[in-house]
């Protein structure tokens, strides 16, 4: 199973492969980083009652998941080694029975992105690109593909969580697997009384573990969130909750409407996003030239290099599956270094400003890495010139300037061994 993080994984799969570490379950997010060790009293006494734990859990997202309305506000970040620091995103969350759903998200107080869903359907407007989706009954996750990948992760979060599951530890993220562990404190969390669940998934190479921390006043979540340790990789993501209001009084109408900016042009996705491959320019196709600039500022063009064979990376620091990828590409790309072959990993739908820590810890690197100038902006080399829709993605381009094949997604070794011999190929000219 190749893993990825794309506008159209699976339903099943959907916040697994957005952050999955070779083939582990990875997941993360919040606005600080975690501080859970240092909030919970190191004299708390454990329960280590798996059925208690099991059931303060159902009680909790139940409780969610029954209210005729409610409001709360939650901050969600990724960080970790290996996936590079995303700023907090706030989103202010509410929800009225029967599944109506008001999402709006900011960064740094100002608004990138507004989501209203219900059985009718609805809106996602990006105002950054001032470009909405519409939602067809229950397609969510579909209409979400007009924001940033790392953007829809928070939301594909919150609504599990809102329809009354728990959003990590149900089978639909963490792929059918059943914890070896659970068991649950009682201890503090921000001067809050809390019972600390914790939940061990563990999995070949490392290990996830989810933790929930839940307010023994209100019965409802302070916190969630995920540690995933594999293979030299930590990535968290944890969720901040505050303001809960929870209520029987019907909300306003225009609570859940909205319209779009007369300006806003649709961006409508490919059916059959759920299980369609991503249409990535097919093998025989003259590959579009472009141009990136390295860590330094130095631009270059996919024209530099023509008469040798190319392979093109499309990954992004904050993406699992890429960073999972890149170790290996590197060896290869050392394997080749005395071959007419060149490495070019294009960061994409990213920001400079995690791009350039990134490369500068990884100095002893064979390949050099490249920017997209677009960054995270609808005019990226990834989307508009190679129809990518998930990365990691990778194109060997033949000394002719022709795609000779794709690969997307990471498929550990068998991967690698699928690279490097469709490189031999194109370096022989068949």
């Amino acid at each position: 199973m190749a893993y990825l993080s794309q506008s159209n994984t699976a339903r099943r799969g959907f916040l697994m492969a957005a952050l999955q570490l070779s083939a582990l379950p990875v997941i993360v997010a919040s606005a600080q980083p975690r501080t859970w060790a240092a909030d919970n009293a190191k004299s708390a006494a454990a329960v280590a009652n798996t059925a208690q734990a099991k059931a303060l859990l159902a009680s909790t997202v139940s409780k969610i998941g029954a209210a005729k309305t409610i409001k709360f506000t939650s901050v969600v970040t990724l960080t970790g080694i290996g996936a590079s620091h995303t700023s907090p995103i706030t989103v202010e969350v509410i929800k009225q029975q029967p599944e109506q759903f008001s999402y709006r998200l900011l960064d740094s107080g100002k608004e990138i992105g507004k989501i209203i869903s219900s059985l009718n359907g609805g809106y996602v407007y990006d105002p950054v690109g001032n470009r909405y989706s519409n939602i067809e009954k229950g397609e969510l996750m579909t209409g979400l593909t007009v924001m940033p990948p790392d953007k829809r992760l928070g939301i594909a979060v919150l609504s599990h969580l809102l329809m009354g599951s728990h959003p990590f530890s149900d089978q639909m993220f963490i792929g059918g697997t059943s914890p070896s562990k659970v068991s649950s404190y009682s201890g503090q969390l921000n001067g809050q009384p809390i019972n600390h669940i914790i939940e061990v998934y563990p999995d070949g190479k490392g290990a996830t573990t989810i933790h929930t921390y839940v307010n023994q006043q209100t019965g409802l979540p302070d916190r969630f969130s995920v540690d995933t340790k594999s293979v030299g990789q930590h990535i968290t993501l944890q969720i901040d909750f505050s303001g809960f209001q929870l209520g029987d009084t019907p909300l306003p109408d225009t609570t859940f409407s909205m319209t779009p900016p007369a300006t806003a042009t649709v961006y409508t996705p490919p059916k059959d996003q759920e299980s369609a491959e991503p249409p990535i320019l097919p093998t025989g196709t003259v590959a579009p030239n472009f141009a990136v600039q390295d860590v330094k500022g130095k631009t270059a063009h996919l024209a530099d290099f023509a008469g040798k064979v190319v392979v093109l990376d499309f990954w992004s620091t904050w993406c699992g599956p890429c960073q999972a990828s890149l170790p290996a590409t590197d060896k290869l790309a050392k394997k080749y270094k005395s071959k007419d072959v060149v490495f070019m990993p294009v960061c994409s739908w990213d920001d400079k400003s995690a791009f350039t820590p990134w490369v500068k810890q990884r100095k002893s690197w064979t390949m050099t890495f490249y920017f997209d100038p677009a960054g995270r902006g609808a005019k990226n080399i990834a989307s508009e010139l190679y129809k990518v829709s998930g990365i990691p993605t990778q194109f060997v381009i033949g000394k002719d300037g022709k795609v000779a094949v794709g690969f997307v997604g990471y498929d550990g070794a068998e991967g690698e061994k699928n690279l490097s011999a469709a490189i031999d190929k194109a370096l022989a000219g068949s």
